[in-house]
């Protein structure tokens, strides 16, 4: 028996064999050593199958490459099947799947691979729990895992999966043994690859993160979600996403996921956000959002992420009931000087913005550019902007954002005042109001005609007919929306006076 093992192992070792209509190993150990290929061809017919005689367990000693047209099975019934395999990571023993019709990974037991290589179109299904040792390259078709079955990568470096793309990945739940890196997932349904990517940057207690997407609904939208005050109207309706692992005790990591198959994507990238769930808990924010890293739009791959999670769960795309503005403003405050008004504004986030204009206008209608200021391009924490201009018989001033890519955004519109007006006083009360604002002329004006409602950007949405001599009236602003509004006073000369409405309620 030994003389026999001998030979087929010097032969392996001498040249490289193609056994065709398949091989089983009852019991035996096949020796390929490195640089030798055993090819085991015949198409569908071209099978390897390993079992346990009354004796002994087959055993396949690989330090070459082992091809494969047909199917494998282990079917041995005890201890793993290749055997004298080098520390992890660390492997040469090559199985390659390529055959020409679909193969078939089954058998009794688990088959602990070093390198796996997918040159299948027609794809490679796996019936039983399967790790990797080394490598897993994808060079044709999917890895799809039946059932509740696992496959596993527990080389920790994140190159260990390679050559994936949208036609080529795993089909089923994907775990990594992780360190501290970025580890791309690639997971996805028969029909789309959903890529994940998880940058671990604090690995604490975990060892492992496991990743599955789940077609079908995520379910509804929890009341009152939203991202940076942008109610979330629903999310993505192809799938979502699961990750696990073995402990969550100091666990930091990036999160980005990308969606394919989805018929529902916003038409904006920015209107798009990545939320979890833990458990049977409700959809929420978690981390940090940012609307730089978000992209793609209606039914084209969209890439949402989120750092700084600290626990895993359930996670899905949503998108907001609006585009998420380029610019979010939080302030916009002016102060006087003898000749000067120094305009100073703050900022939360910012979008591919390229700068920042003050206009001004004395009638709503024409606006003129009077200083422009370099913007932050992308910003996700507070910028502020000091910018100051001579003063002048304008009375508004807008704050004007340009985009890299052309686009503009009227930030506000509001009054300053740094000189006497004609008409110095008059008051609006109550302020802030729900229905009628009351306006008292301090100072009398004779010929006045109309009062106008104007808000935030200039557009004028409510008129009415004052007449003469008449020092107190109301106006009813129950129709407006809760915001800013300016009350416009015009005479028969048209002559304007300004005041701010602190706010509709």
């Amino acid at each position: 028996m030994l003389k026999y093992l001998f030979n087929i192992a010097l032969f392996f070792f001498l040249m490289n064999v193609c056994k065709s209509q398949g091989l089983i190993n009852d019991g035996s150990l096949w020796v390929v050593g490195s640089g030798i290929k055993l090819c085991i061809v015949g198409g569908s017919n071209g099978n390897c199958k390993l079992q346990s005689n009354t004796t002994n367990h087959a055993r396949i000693d690989l330090d070459g490459t082992l091809e494969l047209q047909g199917n494998f099975t282990n079917n041995i019934s005890t201890g793993d099947a290749f055997i004298n395999r080098e520390a992890i990571g660390s492997g040469n023993g090559t199985v390659v799947f390529n055959g020409t019709t679909n193969q078939v990974v089954n058998g009794s037991s688990k088959t602990i691979f070093e390198k796996i290589e997918l040159n299948n179109s027609n794809n490679v299904n796996f019936n039983l729990n399967t790790d990797v040792e080394t490598t897993v390259t994808f060079t044709s078709g999917k890895a799809i895992m039946n059932g509740a079955y696992l496959f596993t990568v527990l080389n920790t470096a994140t190159g260990a999966i390679t050559g994936y793309d949208t036609g080529d990945y795993i089909v089923g739940d994907l775990k990594r043994m992780t360190s501290v890196g970025s580890y791309d997932y690639c997971n996805g349904s028969n029909d789309y690859i959903e890529l994940i990517n998880i940058n671990i940057t604090s690995l604490g207690s975990a060892t492992f993160l496991e990743a599955e997407f789940i077609p079908g609904s995520p379910g509804s939208i929890p009341l009152g979600l939203e991202v940076d005050g942008t109610p979330v109207v629903e999310f993505l309706d192809y799938g979502y996403w699961v990750l696990t692992t073995d402990n969550e005790t100091g666990l930091v990591f990036d999160v980005t996921m990308t969606s394919r198959g989805h018929t529902n994507g916003a038409s904006v990238a920015t209107q798009h956000a990545l939320f979890r769930k833990i458990g049977a808990g409700n959809w929420s924010n978690f981390g940090t959002h940012n609307n730089a890293t978000q992209s793609g739009t209606t039914t084209n791959p969209i890439t949402a992420k989120r750092t700084g999670a600290n626990q895993v769960g359930s996670f899905a795309i949503a998108k907001s009931q609006s585009n998420a503005l380029p610019v979010e403003l939080i302030s916009f405050n002016y102060s006087c000087a003898a000749d000067s008004v120094e305009f100073i504004w703050t900022t939360a986030s910012e979008l591919n913005s390229n700068k920042f204009c003050l206009q001004t206008s004395i009638d709503l209608t024409n606006w003129y550019d009077v200083k422009c200021i370099a913007a932050a391009g992308n910003s996700n924490s507070l910028k502020t902007y000091t910018l100051k201009i001579k003063n002048s018989e304008y009375k508004y001033i807008k704050l004007k954002e340009f985009d890299f890519d052309g686009n503009t955004d009227d930030l506000i519109v509001q009054v300053y005042d740094c000189k006497e007006t004609p008409l110095e006083g008059f008051k609006v009360y109550p302020n802030p109001a729900n229905q009628d604002v009351t306006i008292e002329l301090i100072n009398s004006i004779q010929q006045l005609s109309e009062v106008k409602i104007i808000n935030q950007f200039g557009e004028i949405v409510s008129n009415n007919k004052v007449d003469d001599n008449i020092n107190v009236f109301k106006i009813n602003i129950e129709q407006l929306a809760p915001s800013i509004y300016y009350i416009c006073l015009v005479g028969k000369d048209d002559k304007i006076f300004f005041k701010q409405i602190i706010s509709k309620i």
